[in-house]
């Protein structure tokens, strides 16, 4: 009977341990995890606008740095009223990646922090394993949480949808903006779309999405 006590107490430890966001440290009073990937990447634990895991966060449209009410082209700071009237990161410039002063992270935790990029997406998706999760730890909130394949840290992305006029898609889909826009398609700009597809380049730039931090 203490041995299957015994057991179970570990089951349980087990389970807690795998379930909780790791935390490495932290700066300029934000915590980030480790999770060992190779470029050395560091992950906030948890969104821009949060104070923790989960949490959803504050919305951003591309390029904007302060929340909304709603997104629509109408109101989004770079367009003159509609998706062909882009008037930066477009063909005039010739500009793609985010700027320090117009990436949400860096302006909302300072200079240390940063939007990432398609490649450190890409990584931190197949460098850990993903499992989706329901009511994480019993807070009401979905999201997906890595355990790294690196060093056993774990990372939670909550599932916070999308603004537009209204917020949709809340508990089951995931659209985390990266620092790119789309070359061919200025009005686009990269963005996490888990799990369909790890990263689309195919999302209006207007729309309100999460952001996740990385460290420089």
């Amino acid at each position: 009977m203490k041995k299957i006590l015994l057991v179970l107490f570990a089951l349980s430890i087990f389970r807690t341990e795998c379930s909780a966001q790791t935390v490495s440290g932290q700066v300029s009073g934000y915590d980030y995890v480790d999770l060992g990937v190779p470029s050395g990447t560091k992950w906030a634990t948890y969104n821009v606008g949060a104070t923790k895991p989960e949490e959803y966060g504050d919305y951003f449209a591309w390029e904007e740095t302060k929340p909304k009410k709603e997104y629509t082209w109408k109101n989004y700071k770079w367009s003159k009223g509609g998706n062909n009237r882009i008037t930066k990161y477009c063909e005039n410039d010739k500009k793609e990646i985010l700027e320090a002063k117009d990436d949400a992270a860096t302006k909302n935790w300072g200079k240390a922090w940063r939007i990432p990029t398609n490649t450190e997406y890409t990584e931190l998706y197949w460098h850990c394993e993903w499992k989706f999760v329901k009511n994480y730890n019993d807070s009401g909130v979905n999201g997906q949480l890595g355990i790294s394949k690196e060093n056993g840290a774990t990372i939670l992305i909550p599932a916070a949808g999308q603004w537009g006029e209204t917020l949709s898609n809340l508990g089951s889909d995931f659209f985390y903006w990266l620092n790119k826009s789309s070359n061919w398609s200025p009005e686009n700009a990269y963005c996490l779309d888990f799990p369909d597809s790890w990263v689309d380049w195919n999302h209006y730039r207007y729309y309100g999405r999460t952001v996740r931090a990385a460290l420089k």
